[in-house]
């Protein structure tokens, strides 16, 4: 995945079980995961109930199966990589 690094596959997989997102950084790091591998994560509507007095997130997100296996991969891969390196 040359577009996403260490961060986005972190990310994904704290989505894990579905999470809504506030943060403008997490969004950013969403949206470009859908850019660059959208079978990865779904983005949708917030999963929570909120009555416009408090902060509102920018979407709901779920990151999928492939998802989930690919930033495992991934992050194997980078790791691989760091250790080979120090060597």
């Amino acid at each position: 995945m040359k577009n996403l690094n260490k961060e986005h596959f972190e990310f994904l997989l704290g989505l894990k079980d579905g999470a809504d997102i506030f943060g403008f950084k997490e969004a950013r790091l969403g949206r470009e995961i859908k850019k660059y591998a959208p079978s990865w994560i779904l983005i949708g509507e917030a999963m929570g109930e909120y009555d416009g007095a408090e902060r509102i997130p920018y979407y709901g997100a779920l990151a999928t199966r492939q998802g989930l296996r690919g930033a495992k991969e991934e992050l194997e891969k980078l790791a691989a990589m760091n250790n080979e390196g120090m060597g």
